[in-house]
């Protein structure tokens, strides 16, 4: 039997401690790589949490009212889409390993890349280790990393994934929807094909084994013109069926897992 350790969560666009680097000029501002979602960021001088009010690493003021205020601004030689920065009070040491964790919004999300779903470890609420994802639940698992990676991403598996990340900021047109209905198909067939190489060296499991593809529906709401739905019932090798449904929006988000 095999199992997946990595559970498909709704992405909260977290970026924790990422490494950034402080502007050589002045040795005060650091740039964000790409837009945040907040005014909301923490910062890391060489592994130590700093407060926005620190004196030698501090990067806010107090105001009258005793608010505190980050010393966050628009990047003014950036274009569409404007990214900010930020300006520590005073100049920082040329050697300064500076890591910064903040939110970014859904559509430049470096995890989800705007499907709003992610693949995680995650850990059983007793602490016992982390939970495992058998059977139909990773078939359907499986169908759905599928289908929401981005196609060729996957430099050991490039048959994974499609274009639907490329739908972001698109008008949804016929001629789209149908090229993505027949990926969808196309991936599918390439995942049951891995299966069956997989089971001559592991066991799989009659239940995550994808034997039939019975539906694909790639359809525009009739209300709202920026959401698509997408539909896919598979059946399993053990005759299960498994119905897979998601609502993507062609802003990047994904309006959960249902």
């Amino acid at each position: 039997m095999s199992e997946d350790l990595k559970v498909l969560v709704e992405c909260d666009h977290r970026v924790i401690d990422e490494r950034l680097f402080i502007d050589q000029r002045d040795f005060r501002t650091v740039f964000f790589p790409y837009p945040i979602a907040t005014g909301h960021f923490q910062v890391r001088v060489n592994g130590y949490l700093i407060e926005p009010l620190n004196y030698y690493h501090g990067y806010g003021t107090i105001d009258r009212n005793g608010n505190i205020s980050l010393n966050l601004y628009v990047d003014e030689n950036s274009v569409s889409p404007k990214r900010q920065k930020f300006i520590f009070n005073i100049p920082q040491a040329a050697d300064d390993i500076i890591e910064v964790s903040y939110t970014s919004p859904a559509s430049y999300c470096q995890k989800c890349f705007g499907t709003g779903l992610v693949y995680d470890y995650q850990v059983k609420m007793d602490g016992s280790g982390y939970k495992k994802v058998t059977g139909i639940s990773k078939l359907r698992q499986d169908c759905l990393k599928s289908i929401l990676t981005v196609r060729e991403s996957n430099p050991f598996h490039t048959w994974v994934g499609t274009s639907i990340e490329s739908l972001v900021g698109n008008k949804f047109n016929d001629i789209m929807l149908f090229d993505l209905k027949r990926e969808i198909g196309s991936v599918l067939s390439n995942l049951r094909e891995a299966q069956i190489k997989q089971s001559s060296y592991q066991t799989v499991t009659k239940e995550e084994t994808l034997k039939s593809v019975d539906n694909i529906s790639v359809i525009r709401d009739t209300v709202d013109p920026t959401l698509l739905l997408i539909e896919v019932d598979v059946t399993s090798l053990s005759g299960q069926t498994v119905s897979i449904t998601q609502a993507f929006r062609s802003t990047g988000s994904i309006s959960g897992l249902l």
